[in-house]
């Protein structure tokens, strides 16, 4: 999801919707509710899906009261561009509708392996492209695709494979002593040890379901659940040259505590 969060925030998309866009779009989806009830019991999906409207909403909010005045700044710089007409007007709403439309067709299509149907996806998404774009509108789509990918895989290769280092190095056998009870250190450690690592979509469920068997405890568990899927340490490498360090390093603090809390309140009322 960031390169789709970097083109909103480029484009002018207020920092706390981007932010509960980047923690929302990889976490709440009906595909990982359902297998978290399955795997993990009805109580922590529940936990988990108020949880995680409850963490992206509470996220932008804090941070765009943060950067408030940078982002005045930058909302009249915006008017100021539209004012001169530097701004297009580019699609209308229609044709916005559909071409997003092909474009998540063309994800969802490609991600379940879909081959055939992805190509005739890709086609109808060439035609549309052809006669509502102007060549240098497609070629300057093209450049933003390339310049996107050329900063962002290194990271991501670099990052992903430290934290890969990091996981296997991680001794299991501890799961109980760091991560056993409803306390503060332990939702602490666990939602720190969710930020770091990378766990691919749907790969963090049948993950905290062994550290669960191995003995974690529910807050703990959830405080996981809220910070694995949606941050890593190779989307923080890739956050610096998005946004800067200092907006990176107050969105993982900020993550890191309420993750932490929201991890203490559900493991003292589930209990165990």
């Amino acid at each position: 999801m960031l390169p789709l969060f970097s083109g909103i925030y480029k484009k002018g998309a207020g920092l706390g919707p981007a932010i509960t866009f980047l923690y929302a779009a990889p976490v709440i989806n009906i595909t990982t509710m359902i297998y978290s009830a399955k795997l993990l019991g009805v109580d922590i999906a529940v936990a988990r899906t108020i949880g995680s409207f409850t963490f992206a909403i509470v996220l932008g909010l804090i941070m765009a009261f943060i950067f408030r005045k940078e982002e005045r700044q930058k909302h009249r710089q915006s008017l100021v561009a539209l004012s001169t007409g530097k701004e297009d007007k580019g699609l209308n709403l229609k044709q916005q509708g559909i071409l997003f439309g092909l474009l998540i067709a063309l994800i969802l299509l490609t991600y379940q392996e879909h081959w055939i149907v992805s190509g005739i996806a890709l086609a109808i998404l060439g035609i549309v492209v052809w006669h509502w774009f102007t060549k240098d509108e497609a070629i300057e789509w093209v450049k933003q695709t390339y310049l996107i990918l050329r900063s962002i895989v290194p990271l991501v290769l670099v990052g992903a494979f430290i934290a890969g280092m990091v996981y296997v190095a991680f001794p299991r056998a501890l799961v109980a002593d760091f991560a056993g009870k409803n306390d503060l250190l332990c939702c602490g450690l666990t939602s720190f040890f969710g930020i770091m690592m990378y766990f691919c979509s749907l790969c963090e469920v049948p993950i905290i379901r062994a550290f669960l068997d191995l003995g974690m405890a529910n807050g703990p568990a959830l405080s996981l659940l809220l910070t694995g899927p949606a941050f890593s340490l190779p989307m923080m490498l890739v956050l610096f040259k998005i946004m800067g360090v200092k907006k990176t390093m107050t969105l993982m603090g900020l993550a890191l505590v309420i993750a932490t809390i929201m991890g203490l309140i559900f493991g003292q009322i589930s209990g165990y």
